[in-house]
């Protein structure tokens, strides 16, 4: 008989962990995953640099990534994905250190935030969309241009951040 509620009792201990388990799992993974899935690249982007080696010569394919991304530029939605990614890890490490967390809120790109402003958005998603839209909206720059612009607020053909960015 004490076996059996020995038995009994570790069952119930293992249905409990396995129930928390669940529960962390449906909590925090919807989280991650709202949070890395919006802004990680996808296959559309291997897809549109492969429609871009296609069109140009020579293939887009045989180039180095960095020139890829050049010569395709901000018009494709998905390139703007990749950076507006990287900006994130160059920002705040990929969220680990952004200052808004604090007021239960968002940012992570360094959007809106200097010396005269620190703007922090309700969502996650907000913050991506206001940089992609900022990227969106300087599609006549190049990359390194853009990266220059968004990290020092001045357009040239290359900076400290832009170097930064073709590590990753």
């Amino acid at each position: 008989m004490k076996k059996l509620l020995t038995f009994k009792f570790k069952l119930y201990i293992l249905l409990a962990l396995v129930a928390l388990a669940f529960v962390l799992l449906v909590t925090y993974g919807a989280t991650w995953l709202a949070h890395n899935w919006t802004v990680m690249p996808t296959k559309e982007y291997e897809k549109s640099l492969n429609h871009e080696a296609a069109v140009t010569n020579p293939p887009l394919s045989s180039l180095p990534v960095e020139v890829q991304v050049n010569r395709v530029g901000l018009k494709s939605e998905a390139v703007r994905a990749d950076i507006v990614w990287k900006i994130y890890g160059l920002e705040s490490s990929f969220g680990k250190n952004d200052d808004c967390k604090r007021e239960g809120k968002f940012n992570g790109f360094g959007y809106g935030q200097h010396k005269t402003g620190w703007q922090c958005f309700d969502t996650f998603e907000q913050a991506v969309a206001q940089v992609h839209k900022w990227l969106e909206s300087r599609q006549h720059l190049s990359v390194a241009q853009a990266l220059c612009l968004y990290n020092q607020g001045k357009i040239v053909n290359d900076c400290p951040y832009y170097q930064r960015y073709l590590s990753l």
